[in-house]
C-alpha cells in the first residue's frame, strides 16, 4: 500500500486557512477617583461664497478637558467631565481675534462676546454615566451651569447644544464608542446620534471599522456622516449638499483607556433667506489626545 506523506509546512498552512480569524473584545476600564486629563484641538475653515467673492474664515479652539471617575458599577461607572482652560482664535476680513479664558477680556465688541461663551465653558462640570463601551447617559449639569450657559450670547439660536443632551450627543459625536461584541479584522458597528438645532434636526451616524492592533494599541477607522432635516418654521433654510468625513482612533485595551481620536470633516451646504442663497464649505479637523503621565488618583 502506498502511503501519501504531507508535509507538515502544508498542513499548517491549511490549519491557518480554515481556522476563524482572530477576534477582540474592547471595552473602557475605570477605576475610582481617577481622573483622566484630556486635550482638544479642533481646527476650522468656513469658505463662504457672497455675491461671486469668496470669504474665508478660520478658527482654531484648544480645550482641556478632565475625565473623574465618581464611582465604578457593573458594566460602566460615573463620571465627571470638568472642562477647563480654553483658547479661541478667529481670524476673518474682519480681523484677528484670540480669546484665552485664563486671561482678561478684550477691549472690542466682538472680543468680548467671544470671552464670554469661553469663559463660560471653561470650569464647566457634567455629570453621566458611562458604559464600559463607552456610551453616555443620564447627563446632568451640577448646579446653576445651565443657567449660566443659557445666559451666553447668542445661546438661543445654538438649539440643544447647551443643555445635558447636547453635550450628551457632541460628547458621543467626539468620542469612540465600542463595539457590543468581539471583532476581526474590517468588521464594523455604528453609533447614531441627533441633536436639535434652530434650522431643524442634525442626525449623525459614526461607522467604525476595526483595522487591527500592535500589541495592546488597536486601531479603528472612524466614518462619521451627517443629515440635516430642516425646519420649515426656521428663519433660514439650509441644505447639506455634500457631506464627507474620515478619522482613525487608538484604543489602549491594558489599559482601558481611549489614547487619541481624530476626525476630518468637509460639508458643503446652502443657507437661503430673504430670496438669497449663500454656498458654503467647512472644513474641520478635531483630534481629542490622552495627555500621558496625566492619569491620577485623587
Amino acid at each position: 500500500m502506498t502511503r501519501i506523506r504531507i508535509p507538515v509546512l502544508a498542513l499548517t498552512l491549511l490549519a491557518l486557512a480554515v481556522s476563524p480569524a482572530a477576534t477582540q473584545t474592547l471595552r473602557y476600564k475605570f477605576k475610582k477617583d481617577e481622573v483622566l486629563n484630556y486635550a482638544m484641538d479642533q481646527k476650522m475653515k468656513i469658505s463662504m461664497n457672497i455675491m461671486g467673492k469668496t470669504i474665508d474664515m478660520n478658527m482654531e479652539q484648544n480645550a482641556q478637558l478632565a475625565w473623574k471617575v465618581l464611582s465604578v458599577d457593573e458594566g460602566g461607572a460615573k463620571i465627571e467631565i470638568t472642562f477647563g482652560r480654553t483658547k479661541l482664535i478667529m481670524d476673518s476680513p474682519m480681523g484677528k481675534v484670540e480669546i484665552d479664558s485664563d486671561r482678561p477680556e478684550p477691549d472690542d465688541p466682538q472680543g468680548k462676546i467671544m470671552h464670554g461663551v469661553v469663559k463660560a465653558m471653561a470650569g464647566l462640570k457634567v455629570v453621566g454615566r458611562m458604559s464600559d463601551r463607552g456610551q453616555l447617559s443620564d447627563v446632568q449639569m451640577p448646579g446653576d451651569a445651565a443657567k449660566r450657559l443659557q445666559g451666553i450670547p447668542g445661546a438661543d439660536l445654538m438649539g440643544d447644544m447647551l443643555t445635558p443632551e447636547g453635550f450628551r450627543q457632541m460628547m458621543s459625536q467626539s468620542g469612540l464608542v465600542l463595539p457590543k461584541d468581539a471583532v476581526q479584522k474590517d468588521e464594523k458597528w455604528q453609533n447614531k446620534t441627533s441633536m436639535k438645532l434652530p434650522i431643524g434636526k442634525m442626525a449623525g451616524e459614526i461607522v467604525y471599522t476595526y483595522k487591527g492592533a500592535q500589541g495592546n494599541l488597536h486601531t479603528i477607522g472612524v466614518e462619521p456622516k451627517m443629515t440635516i432635516q430642516a425646519d420649515p418654521n426656521a428663519p433660514f433654510a439650509v441644505t447639506m449638499k455634500n457631506q464627507k468625513g474620515a478619522g482613525e482612533a487608538l484604543f489602549d485595551s491594558e489599559s482601558g483607556r481611549l489614547k487619541q481620536i481624530t476626525l476630518n470633516q468637509t460639508m458643503d451646504m446652502d443657507l437661503e433667506a430673504m430670496g438669497q442663497t449663500l454656498s458654503q464649505r467647512v472644513v474641520q479637523t478635531t483630534t481629542t489626545r490622552l495627555v500621558e503621565g496625566t492619569a491620577t488618583k485623587e
